[in-house]
């Protein structure tokens, strides 16, 4: 089976070179016909990887399954998501693409831009880039690169664990199990400059094909998935439900650990 689950996971990343090489390289060049070049690029990237997680699942027997907000039009947000695997990114696309929010700004780390071809759609794609190691400029970027996303119609997008998590809990000292405690810093810088954005917070639930945890943090690690399941939900909080309780973005975690905890 991890022999069988490996060679999947080559072919999947066989499946990505294919897409990027003959389909998105290209496509960039159009970035011109936006008002914005970071939107086309945005748009492109998240159709992409809705397109891309779609050949994961079938190479690696993934089953998917999404519980979006049923909304005639998804409204510009701050977008949260908890964070396992690079393999969320994917799944984070494919959810953006199906609430129809394509023109999105991620936060990031900058070392991302050493990365081949990678850091040159990072670094187009209007991504706020941060160094994770207690800068304090961290903040000011993410604020400045919150407003000025407003100012292009786009939604900021943020893992406020700033780093993956794959493991079983408890994680020491937090009373976390499934999570890692968020970090509030990017989140409200993000919040301070779109203040009455209201937030899209999505939650990631893998499971094994036996039903337990899929711990994979990078994706080197991503034949674990063979044959797993992804539950992904979605709900909207207005700007005012957050703005009622200081600590929401902690209680927050504290409801996505619970929904992870429950039976798989």
């Amino acid at each position: 089976m991890k022999i069988r689950a490996f060679i999947a996971f080559l072919a999947a990343l066989v499946s990505f070179g294919v897409i990027i090489v003959f389909i998105l390289s290209p496509l960039v060049l159009l970035r011109s016909f936006f008002k914005h070049p970071a939107t086309g690029i945005m748009r492109l990237i998240t159709l992409w990887g809705d397109r891309a997680f779609r050949i994961v699942c079938v190479i690696l027997r993934i089953q998917s399954t999404f519980s979006l907000p049923a909304l005639q039009a998804m409204p510009r947000c701050i977008i949260i998501c908890n964070h396992q695997s690079t393999m969320d990114i994917l799944v984070v696309l494919a959810a953006l693409r199906g609430l129809n929010l394509l023109n999105t700004r991620w936060v990031g780390k900058r070392e991302a831009l050493r990365y081949p071809f990678i850091g040159y759609l990072v670094r187009k794609s209007g991504a706020l880039l941060v160094d994770r190691d207690g800068n304090p400029d961290d903040r000011r970027r993410i604020h400045e690169g919150a407003a000025r996303a407003r100012h292009e119609g786009a939604s900021p997008f943020l893992f406020p664990e700033g780093t993956r998590f794959a493991g079983k809990g408890p994680i020491p000292g937090s009373g976390f199990r499934h999570v890692l405690p968020p970090k509030p810093g990017g989140f409200y810088s993000l919040r301070d400059a779109v203040p009455d954005a209201p937030v899209l917070s999505l939650t990631l639930c893998w499971t094994s094909g036996i039903g337990e945890r899929a711990e994979a943090k990078t994706i080197f690690q991503s034949a674990e998935y063979f044959g797993a399941r992804v539950l992904v939900t979605a709900r909207l909080v207005w700007a005012r439900e957050i703005d009622a309780d200081p600590d929401w973005l902690y209680h927050e975690w504290e409801r996505k650990d619970a929904e992870l905890d429950r039976p798989a």
